[in-house]
């Protein structure tokens, strides 16, 4: 996406967060005609990404898109966390360290 100038968007403290967020991109993903595609069109919920502190918070965003739509289908945008770590990038390799040493007493 590409954006001309800087928009701030707030959700009340006393309001549901997610919901509120899912609520507000499924009636409008361009949030008001603010956003648009590089070819000019306005964008559609797949052609956002949406970064996340945790993998919690992405599938309850995802769980709160679906309560928005009442379970209608939907295609949805990339939900990422951004603070957890992903279990391909968990490295098994034990650094040289011998079976002793990585034994745990019972």
């Amino acid at each position: 996406m590409s954006c001309d100038s800087l928009h701030l968007f707030t959700i009340p403290s006393g309001q549901p967060f997610l919901a509120r967020l899912a609520e507000a991109l499924r009636a409008d993903p361009s949030l008001g005609g603010r956003f648009a595609m590089a070819d000019g069109r306005a964008p559609e919920l797949p052609d956002l990404t949406i970064l996340l502190p945790t993998r919690r918070a992405a599938r309850a965003l995802g769980d709160a898109f679906l309560r928005a739509g009442e379970g209608e289908a939907l295609l949805l945008p990339v939900i990422r966390p951004l603070g957890d770590v992903d279990e391909d990038g968990i490295i098994l390799d034990p650094g040289g360290l011998s079976a002793d040493m990585l034994a745990l007493a019972p």
